[in-house]
Protein backbone atom coordinates (compact mmCIF):
# COMPACT_ATOMS: atom_id res chain seq x y z
CA UNK A 1 0.00 0.00 0.00
CA UNK A 2 1.30 3.17 -1.06
CA UNK A 3 1.98 6.32 1.74
CA UNK A 4 -0.18 9.45 0.75
CA UNK A 5 2.20 12.23 1.27
CA UNK A 6 -0.63 14.30 1.75
CA UNK A 7 -0.92 12.78 4.94
CA UNK A 8 2.75 12.75 6.09
CA UNK A 9 2.93 15.35 8.98
CA UNK A 10 5.45 16.97 6.93
CA UNK A 11 2.87 18.22 4.58
CA UNK A 12 0.45 19.00 7.01
CA UNK A 13 3.01 21.47 8.37
CA UNK A 14 2.92 24.74 6.54
CA UNK A 15 6.19 25.87 7.69
CA UNK A 16 7.97 22.81 6.03
CA UNK A 17 7.59 24.09 2.57
CA UNK A 18 10.38 22.87 0.13
CA UNK A 19 13.12 25.27 -0.59
CA UNK A 20 12.35 27.52 -3.74
CA UNK A 21 14.90 26.85 -6.39
CA UNK A 22 17.24 30.05 -6.69
CA UNK A 23 17.77 29.16 -10.38
CA UNK A 24 13.92 28.95 -11.06
CA UNK A 25 12.98 32.44 -9.12
CA UNK A 26 15.89 34.06 -11.47
CA UNK A 27 14.48 32.45 -14.80
CA UNK A 28 10.93 33.05 -13.86
CA UNK A 29 11.83 36.90 -13.25
CA UNK A 30 13.76 36.77 -16.41
CA UNK A 31 11.23 34.78 -18.10
CA UNK A 32 8.71 37.07 -16.64
CA UNK A 33 9.95 40.04 -17.18
CA UNK A 34 10.59 39.53 -21.25
CA UNK A 35 7.00 38.54 -21.48
CA UNK A 36 5.65 42.04 -19.67
CA UNK A 37 7.76 44.13 -22.39
CA UNK A 38 6.30 41.84 -24.43
CA UNK A 39 2.72 42.62 -23.69
CA UNK A 40 3.34 46.05 -23.55
CA UNK A 41 5.10 46.37 -26.86
CA UNK A 42 1.97 44.45 -28.31
CA UNK A 43 -0.64 46.53 -27.17
CA UNK A 44 1.49 50.24 -27.52
CA UNK A 45 1.69 48.86 -31.72
CA UNK A 46 -1.99 47.91 -31.48
CA UNK A 47 -2.52 51.55 -29.98
CA UNK A 48 -0.52 53.11 -32.92
CA UNK A 49 -2.42 51.07 -35.74
CA UNK A 50 -5.97 52.53 -34.00
CA UNK A 51 -4.34 56.06 -33.33
CA UNK A 52 -1.77 56.45 -36.35
CA UNK A 53 0.38 59.35 -35.91
CA UNK A 54 -0.69 62.24 -37.92
CA UNK A 55 2.75 63.59 -39.85
CA UNK A 56 5.91 62.44 -39.85
CA UNK A 57 7.88 63.20 -35.70
CA UNK A 58 11.57 63.67 -35.60
CA UNK A 59 12.22 62.02 -32.28
CA UNK A 60 15.82 64.05 -32.11
CA UNK A 61 13.78 67.22 -31.46
CA UNK A 62 11.84 67.48 -27.81
CA UNK A 63 9.61 70.13 -29.54
CA UNK A 64 8.00 67.91 -32.42
CA UNK A 65 8.05 64.96 -29.59
CA UNK A 66 6.12 67.41 -27.42
CA UNK A 67 3.48 68.47 -29.65
CA UNK A 68 3.07 64.96 -31.06
CA UNK A 69 2.29 63.82 -27.33
CA UNK A 70 0.32 66.66 -27.01
CA UNK A 71 -2.01 66.23 -30.14
CA UNK A 72 -2.77 62.20 -29.18
CA UNK A 73 -6.25 61.78 -28.53
CA UNK A 74 -7.57 60.37 -25.10
CA UNK A 75 -7.63 56.74 -26.18
CA UNK A 76 -4.14 56.61 -26.97
CA UNK A 77 -2.93 57.38 -23.56
CA UNK A 78 -5.63 54.27 -22.15
CA UNK A 79 -3.73 51.71 -24.77
CA UNK A 80 -0.66 53.03 -22.64
CA UNK A 81 -2.09 52.76 -19.34
CA UNK A 82 -3.56 49.36 -20.74
CA UNK A 83 -0.76 48.07 -21.83
CA UNK A 84 1.54 49.21 -19.34
CA UNK A 85 -0.58 47.61 -16.25
CA UNK A 86 -1.23 44.35 -18.36
CA UNK A 87 2.26 43.98 -19.10
CA UNK A 88 2.83 44.15 -15.10
CA UNK A 89 0.10 41.80 -14.99
CA UNK A 90 1.32 39.59 -17.42
CA UNK A 91 4.87 39.06 -16.55
CA UNK A 92 4.25 38.65 -12.71
CA UNK A 93 1.88 35.65 -13.79
CA UNK A 94 3.94 34.04 -16.07
CA UNK A 95 6.80 33.91 -13.16
CA UNK A 96 4.75 30.84 -11.87
CA UNK A 97 5.28 28.77 -14.75
CA UNK A 98 8.68 28.25 -13.14
CA UNK A 99 8.32 29.17 -9.39
CA UNK A 100 5.68 26.27 -8.57
CA UNK A 101 4.56 27.85 -5.13
CA UNK A 102 3.87 30.76 -3.47
CA UNK A 103 6.26 33.49 -4.00
CA UNK A 104 5.72 37.30 -3.43
CA UNK A 105 9.09 38.81 -4.29
CA UNK A 106 8.96 38.06 -7.74
CA UNK A 107 5.60 39.74 -8.51
CA UNK A 108 6.72 42.62 -6.75
CA UNK A 109 10.33 42.43 -8.44
CA UNK A 110 8.38 42.63 -11.92
CA UNK A 111 6.43 45.22 -10.83
CA UNK A 112 9.56 47.77 -9.29
CA UNK A 113 11.75 46.91 -12.81
CA UNK A 114 8.76 47.65 -14.75
CA UNK A 115 7.94 51.10 -12.60
CA UNK A 116 11.47 52.11 -12.62
CA UNK A 117 11.53 51.68 -16.69
CA UNK A 118 8.03 53.37 -16.73
CA UNK A 119 9.76 56.46 -14.75
CA UNK A 120 12.30 56.74 -17.06
CA UNK A 121 10.02 56.86 -20.04
CA UNK A 122 8.15 59.47 -17.94
CA UNK A 123 11.60 61.49 -17.57
CA UNK A 124 12.56 61.38 -21.13
CA UNK A 125 8.95 62.02 -22.72
CA UNK A 126 6.76 64.81 -21.78
CA UNK A 127 3.37 63.03 -21.10
CA UNK A 128 0.57 64.89 -19.06
CA UNK A 129 0.32 65.00 -15.28
CA UNK A 130 -2.60 62.86 -14.70
CA UNK A 131 -1.18 60.13 -17.26
CA UNK A 132 2.17 60.46 -14.98
CA UNK A 133 -0.26 59.51 -11.53
CA UNK A 134 -1.96 56.67 -12.72
CA UNK A 135 0.48 55.29 -14.74
CA UNK A 136 3.23 54.85 -11.64
CA UNK A 137 0.36 54.01 -10.02
CA UNK A 138 -0.40 50.69 -11.90
CA UNK A 139 2.75 48.78 -12.29
CA UNK A 140 2.89 47.13 -8.19
CA UNK A 141 -1.10 46.66 -8.04
CA UNK A 142 -1.10 44.77 -11.05
CA UNK A 143 1.80 42.74 -10.87
CA UNK A 144 0.69 41.90 -7.32
CA UNK A 145 -2.67 41.10 -8.43
CA UNK A 146 -0.45 38.73 -11.48
CA UNK A 147 1.38 37.18 -8.82
CA UNK A 148 -1.66 36.63 -7.21
CA UNK A 149 -3.47 34.64 -10.20
CA UNK A 150 -0.37 33.13 -10.71
CA UNK A 151 0.01 31.46 -7.35
CA UNK A 152 -4.01 30.75 -7.52
CA UNK A 153 -3.53 28.60 -10.45
CA UNK A 154 -0.45 26.68 -9.07
CA UNK A 155 -2.45 25.81 -6.43
CA UNK A 156 -5.51 24.73 -8.28
CA UNK A 157 -4.39 21.25 -9.18
CA UNK A 158 -3.18 20.01 -5.75
CA UNK A 159 -6.73 21.40 -4.65
CA UNK A 160 -8.72 19.20 -7.64
CA UNK A 161 -6.76 16.49 -6.33
CA UNK A 162 -7.48 16.37 -2.99
CA UNK A 163 -11.29 17.04 -3.91
CA UNK A 164 -11.40 14.08 -6.28
CA UNK A 165 -9.56 11.57 -3.65
CA UNK A 166 -12.08 12.35 -1.19
CA UNK A 167 -14.93 12.10 -3.47
CA UNK A 168 -13.46 8.58 -4.84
Amino acid sequence: MKKNPLNSPKSRNPKSVQPKSLSAQIVGVICGLIIGVIVVSIIEKLGHVIYPPAGEIDFAEPDSLARFIESLPLGAFFFVLAAHGLGSFAGAFAIFLFVKQKWWTGPIIIGAILGVAGAINLVLLPHPKWFMAIDMLLYLPMAILGGWCGMATIARPAELTLAEKDIG
